[in-house]
Formats: C-alpha cells, structure tokens, sequence
C-alpha cells in the first residue's frame, strides 16, 4: 500500500428527483422561511441568496445560496438540488449533513414525494504520495505506455464493480496528474445511491466506499 496525505479536498451531493417539484421553495414562500431559519446558523446573507429566471421555462429557474463564506454553494431546481464544498475537511462532514437535511426538509415540504431520486456523490481530491510521484502511479496504471515513449499516461478511468456490503449501484474512479499541486495524484470518486435519503446514512455509506476504492488502488491515507 502506498501511504499518501491530502492536500486539498472538495464535495459535491446532487439530488436527482424521480419527478419534478412542483414549486420551488423560493422567497415569500413558507419553505423558505423554513430554509432560512434552518440555514441562519451558517451564515446565510440576504445578499448570497439568488433566484435565476433566464427564462421563461420552470426548469431553468435555480435558488441558489451561498453560505460559511462562499465554501458551501446550494443550487435548487425543480429536477434537482446540488450541494458544493470546495474545500473539504473531516470537520465539516457534520455540518454538510446538517445543511443538506435542511433542504431535504424544504423541498419535502413541497412534495413528500421528493425522497425518491437518485444521490450522485463526487469526492474529488489532491493527494501527495510518499515517496513517489503521479507520473510513477499512472504508469502503474497504464503500463503499456513505457514501452511507448511517446505515450505520456495523464488520465485513467475505472468503472468499479459492486463493493461487498455497499449500496451503491454504480461507481467510478477518475485519475490524473494534480494541476494544483506539484508531484500529486488528483483523484475523483463519483457513487451513485438510488432512493436512500437518510443524509446520515448516505455519508458514511459514501465515505466507506470512498476509502474502499482507494485501498482497491493501494493507496491509504496517512495516520496523523
């Protein structure tokens, strides 16, 4: 196994409805006055929250807001709602979870309906490895392009089967060289879940299989 240290983590949790949303919960209405209440402890600003209409169609209108600084970035459709942090650490799991309720909460109010839906989880993530660069890794991966010198291996892409005691139905792995840091592996996780909307269940379903995936790589994280 090789031991690697993050240097820089992002989360992104998309909510696919089975079926659109009949409203949004959007300013005046009493979902929103809900969100607000809910969302206040994280820093919500009148001026970081948007409603888009740049057109006349239902499905292209977005409630967007921004909260803990502009770290957390919600989108709200009537398909869908999204969730970004783009800086992630152990810490902020618990808060994450406590935001994405809220808004489970709101559009739940609009519809009970829209506990039904598909979860796209993305963990993406900058990880320096011990003694060994991501040119070095993805060689590993892409053997054959040694033997050819002008192949110089940037990506590789895995459809992972079913993981033992996971719930996931689908899973992916993206890797490439980092384009933040020097000598670094950028790593990107996508998990998909269908019809499990219990937020606290769904995080430590996707951190398990997050970190299943990686030791399926031999890579593991190293102890602080």
């Amino acid at each position: 196994m090789r031991i690697y240290e993050v240097k820089q983590a992002s989360l992104n949790f998309k909510w696919t409805f089975d079926r659109i949303i009949p409203a949004l919960p959007g300013p005046g209405s009493p979902a929103f006055a809900d969100l607000c209440k809910e969302l206040s402890p994280y820093g919500l600003q009148a001026a970081k929250i948007s409603l888009e209409t740049p057109t006349s169609r239902f499905g292209d209108v977005v409630l967007g807001i921004a909260l803990l600084d502009d770290l957390v970035g919600v989108w709200i459709r009537s398909s869908e709602f999204e969730l970004f942090c783009r800086d992630l650490y152990d810490e902020d799991i618990e808060v994450l979870i406590k935001i994405t309720e809220s808004i489970f909460t709101a559009v739940k109010s609009i519809d009970a309906d829209a506990v039904r839906g598909k979860a796209t989880i993305k963990m993406s993530a900058h990880l320096q490895i011990e003694q060994f660069t991501s040119k070095e890794f993805l060689y590993e991966h892409l053997p054959q392009a040694e033997s050819l010198t002008a192949l110089i291996p940037e990506a590789a892409v895995y459809d992972i089967k079913p993981l033992a005691g996971s719930n996931a139905f689908a899973i992916r792995v993206f890797l490439a060289n980092s384009a933040l840091y020097n000598d670094s592996l950028f790593v990107e996780v996508s998990i998909n879940y269908q019809n499990i909307s219990e937020i606290q269940f769904l995080a430590k379903g996707a951190e398990k299989d997050y970190r299943a995936v990686l030791e399926m790589l031999g890579l593991v994280e190293k102890a602080e």
